[in-house]
């Protein structure tokens, strides 16, 4: 089986949110910023950028490690991170995740995160600029996509300066 994982292209972002919407009506039933699985970062004033931003699938996952009553696990056949029907929604996941790519739903005091729609993400689906694609993980660009996380990491910090 070949494993498939998202891919994200900043430079292509347009910052249309269409992904956001398309995944949280897909998921929730509600098109709602919020309840989507993938956010879009917005600095439009000093670095005058957009992007998409969710779950990576980590082959190292910091947020499964750090699930205390172990809601956190890897699918075997799919490779995706699922957070399960157990999680308390203590956040302890979020706050281990680099990227902070899981979010608490407070209505349902659960965790929730990307779990590639199973196998079809609507995200990927719906971006035309291919901000957001959907490829085999051997086809993934990875001096691209750490280089591209390094940025992402390095705008947080001077943000926060």
């Amino acid at each position: 089986m070949k494993v498939k994982l998202i891919e994200v292209h900043p430079d292509n972002c347009t910052g249309c949110e269409r992904c956001g919407m398309v995944c949280s009506f897909h998921l929730e039933q509600e098109s709602s910023i919020t309840k989507s699985r993938i956010k879009v970062l917005h600095d439009t004033d000093r670095f005058a950028w957009d992007w998409p931003l969710l779950c990576i699938q980590c082959a190292e996952a910091p947020c499964i490690e750090s699930c205390s009553v172990g809601s956190l696990y890897r699918d075997e056949s799919s490779g995706v991170v699922v957070v399960d029907d157990t999680c308390m929604g203590c956040g302890e996941c979020i706050t281990a995740c680099p990227l902070h790519a899981l979010a608490l739903d407070e209505e349902k005091a659960i965790i929730f995160k990307c779990d590639l729609c199973g196998g079809d993400p609507e995200c990927a689906r719906a971006c035309e600029p291919k901000a957001v694609d959907y490829v085999n993980a051997h086809q993934l660009q990875y001096p691209r996509l750490r280089e591209a996380a390094g940025r992402l990491c390095g705008m947080g910090q001077k943000r926060a300066a």
